[in-house]
């Protein structure tokens, strides 16, 4: 996620993370990096474990950079 357009898309979804859409992205990322760490448990192959593995450290920042709490949620610093 290095280039700028990446980046751009990452803070487009931030910014609302109460949308609908913004909440079944991160959840099927989420199911996903799950699933990809069940088969690395089940495969024998090295080399295909390493895939694996690279899939699933791709998702984890994926989905890292995904997580925010919703703006509600947030402390502005202001006295309320």
């Amino acid at each position: 996620m290095a280039n700028k357009r990446s980046r751009d898309l990452l803070t487009g979804l931030q910014r609302n993370p109460d949308n609908q859409f913004y909440m079944q992205l991160r959840d099927y990322i989420s199911a996903r990096s799950e699933e990809i760490r069940d088969l690395i448990c089940l495969e024998t192959d090295m080399d295909e474990v390493k895939r694996l593995q690279g899939r699933a450290g791709e998702l984890k920042d994926l989905l890292a950079g995904l997580n925010r709490k919703p703006v509600v949620d947030q402390y502005t610093g202001s006295f309320s």
